[in-house]
């Protein structure tokens, strides 16, 4: 138990794979100046994620490595991403995730945690509570990072600053601030 709380933790805060990794930095940067539409993201890659491990997982272990087609693991959990994607707001009427599907479909972020699993050597438990922590990681990060842009419209930045300049400097502010937590998991 206490090993599964720190794969959570870890995943969240000292390996979030947004601001340690640079995975899924493409949604991470376009994603929105509101925390609605941020929120929608990153619960959508959240459940993309974590469908994702519990898919690939079997046949990583059940399927490819048995018969030696380990050599075809990306392109096979792409496909499987790209179709729980698709699946999303089938599954989930409620919820409209909107533009956020597209940036999902592309989100480096889902890939890099099924695939680090494998690397990793994680169990199926171990794997499914990586990627609800790496999701939730992704998710805080994205949350975080769309009130500070909410605040950046309004400070008074200099021209040459404005933009993407300014942006991505706030997105390693923010990234050098997760780094506090390294040690602690």
């Amino acid at each position: 138990m206490n090993s599964f709380l720190t794969i959570f933790l870890a995943a969240i805060l000292t390996d979030n794979f947004v601001l340690t990794r640079l995975l899924g930095a493409t949604p991470f940067i376009g994603s929105s100046k509101k925390a609605g539409p941020a929120l929608n993201m990153g619960i959508a890659v959240t459940l993309v994620m974590v469908a994702a491990a519990a898919l690939t997982w079997p046949v990583q272990y059940f399927l490819l490595a048995p018969f030696g087609l380990d050599h075809l693991k990306m392109l096979v959990f792409i496909a499987i991403i790209v179709v729980l994607v698709q699946l999303l707001p089938l599954i989930f009427k409620g919820p409209r995730f909107g533009k956020a599907l597209p940036l999902v479909a592309t989100n480096s972020a889902i890939l890099g945690s099924v695939l680090l699993y494998v690397d990793y050597g994680l169990g199926f438990g171990a794997s499914m509570v990586h990627a609800l922590g790496a999701g939730i990681g992704f998710l805080v990060a994205v949350i975080l990072f769309s009130g500070i842009k909410e605040r950046l419209d309004s400070a008074p930045i200099p021209e040459f600053f404005k933009g993407m300049p300014i942006t991505l400097m706030a997105a390693a502010f923010l990234a050098v601030s997760f780094m506090g937590f390294q040690g602690m998991f």
